[in-house]
C-alpha cells in the first residue's frame, strides 16, 4: 500500500536535523596510548532501537572536515535505505600510522622517519577499535573504509594484508607512489583467490604535481590489476579520473560524494545485491525483518524511480511474510504501476482470499474496510485503459 510522499520527505527532514556526534577514546594496548574517535549515529539509531547499522570508518578524522564530509554525504545519499554509523579515527602522526615499512633508505629520509607503523595500526583497528565499536553500538558486520592520500594508502594496505577487515574501500587519491611504488609490487603479488567474499573498491585520482608522477603511474598499474581476469567476480572495481578539474588537495569532497554514491548504487540501490545481503543476514539471524519496514523499503525504491526493484523487494518480503495483507496489496499495486494488469489482479484476488481466511481475527468494520479496498483496486484495473 503506497505511503504518502509527504511522510517520506518529513522523515528525511528529521534525519538531517537529529543526527548525533559523540567523542570517545580507546586506551590501546597495541599502540600503548589513548586514541580518540568521533562517532556519528543517524537519527534511526534513536528512533528504531532494535535496528542495527553498517559502519563506515573514516581515517584522518583529526581533520574534522574530513569526518563531517563523510557523514553529511551519507545523510543526503542514503535515500532512507541504508543509514550508517560513521566512525572517525584520529591520527596524531598520520604518516607513521598509515605507511608500511619502507624498503628504500631514501623513503625514510623523505618522511623524516615518520612511517612504518601500518602493521601495528592495522592490529589496533582489527583487534581493539572495531571490537570496541561493535560492543558499544548496534552494528552489522558489513564495514566500509574511507581514506584520502596516505589514508587511501592505508586502507589499500588493509585490503592486501587483512582483506576480511572491510567489505568496501573508498580510496581517494591514494599515495601509491610511496617507497618507489612499493604498492604496485604488493598488488601484483596479491592472490585474489584468497578473498573469502566479494569486495567493492573505489579509487579516484586528481591532477598530479610534478613530484607525484609516480603516484599516477602506480595508480594506473594497480587499476589494471583490478581490471584483470584474476579479480573478475572477486572485486567490483570503480575508478574515476578528476585530473582535469581537481588537485590532490581538493579531490576529497568529490571523491567522497562519488565513491559513496557508486557504493550505494552497487550494494543498496540494486535489489539483487541488496536481497542477497539481506538473505545472508536473515540466515545468520543477525537482522530482524518486519513486513512494515520491508514495505516501506520497497516504496523508497519506487520513489527513486526503481519500480522493478521495488517489486522484487515486495516479492521477497512476501516469501517471508506470506499472510501479510499489506504486502499482497503492495505487490498488486506495483504490478499495476508497471502495467501488468494480469498479475495485479492475481494478487488482488489472493488478497481477497487472505482477508476471508483472517476474517475471524478482525473487527467487522476492519473486515469491511479491507473488502472495500480490494473491490476498489480491482475496479481501478478495469477502468484503466
Amino acid at each position: 500500500m503506497k505511503l504518502l510522499l509527504f511522510t517520506l520527505l518529513s522523515c528525511f527532514a528529521i534525519n538531517c536535523s537529529a543526527q548525533k556526534v559523540d567523542t570517545l577514546s580507546i586506551d590501546s594496548k597495541v599502540l600503548n596510548e589513548s586514541r580518540k574517535l568521533i562517532i556519528y549515529t543517524p537519527v534511526q539509531y534513536e528512533s528504531a532501537p532494535n535496528q542495527k547499522f553498517e559502519v563506515i570508518y573514516v581515517f584522518d578524522a583529526q581533520a574534522r572536515e574530513v569526518f563531517d564530509m563523510v557523514h553529511a554525504t551519507m545523510a543526503f545519499k542514503n535515500n532512507n535505505i541504508c543509514p550508517m554509523i560513521v566512525v572517525g579515527v584520529v591520527s596524531d602522526d598520520r604518516n607513521k600510522d598509515f605507511l608500511p615499512a619502507n624498503e628504500f633508505k631514501e623513503t625514510s629520509e623523505s618522511y623524516q622517519g615518520h612511517l612504518g607503523n601500518a602493521d601495528n595500526f592495522l592490529n589496533f583497528i582489527g583487534n581493539e577499535l572495531i571490537p570496541a565499536v561493535d560492543k558499544k553500538y548496534r552494528t552489522l558486520p558489513k564495514r566500509i573504509a574511507v581514506g584520502h592520500s596516505n589514508g587511501g594508502t592505508f586502507i589499500s594496505y588493509s585490503f592486501l594484508q587483512k582483506p576480511d577487515l572491510f567489505d568496501a574501500y573508498i580510496a581517494i587519491s591514494p599515495n601509491f607512489g610511496y617507497d618507489k611504488m612499493q604498492f604496485v609490487k604488493r598488488f601484483k603479488d596479491f592472490k585474489s583467490k584468497n578473498l573469502t567474499a566479494t569486495k567493492f573498491f573505489y579509487m579516484c585520482n586528481a591532477g598530479g604535481y610534478p613530484e607525484e608522477r609516480d603516484w599516477i603511474t602506480a595508480r594506473n598499474e594497480i587499476a589494471g590489476i583490478f581490471n584483470s581476469a584474476a579479480f573478475k567476480n572477486k572485486v567490483t572495481f570503480k575508478a574515476q579520473d578528476f585530473s582535469a578539474t581537481e588537485t590532490h588537495g581538493s579531490v576529497f569532497q568529490i571523491g567522497v560524494i562519488n565513491g559513496v554514491k557508486k557504493y550505494f548504487d552497487y550494494q543498496y540501490f540494486n535489489s539483487e545485491n541488496l536481497l542477497k545481503y539481506y538473505t545472508q543476514l536473515k540466515k545468520r539471524k543477525i537482522m530482524d525483518f518486519n513486513p512494515q519496514g520491508l514495505n516501506q523499503l520497497a516504496y523508497n525504491f519506487y520513489y527513486m524511480g526503481k519500480t522493478n526493484d521495488a517489486l522484487q523487494i515486495l516479492l521477497w518480503s512476501h516469501q517471508i511474510f506470506p499472510h501479510d495483507l499489506n504486502l499482497f496489496d503492495s505487490i498488486g499495486e506495483m504490478y499495476q504501476n508497471i502495467n501488468n494488469k494480469v498479475k495485479a489482479k492475481e494478487f488482488y484476488l489472493l488478497l481477497n482470499e487472505e482477508i476471508e481466511r483472517q476474517k475471524g481475527t478482525m473487527k467487522a468494520d476492519e473486515y469491511q474496510q479491507f473488502k472495500d479496498g480490494v473491490k476498489g483496486r480491482i475496479n481501478s484495473l478495469q477502468n484503466k485503459k
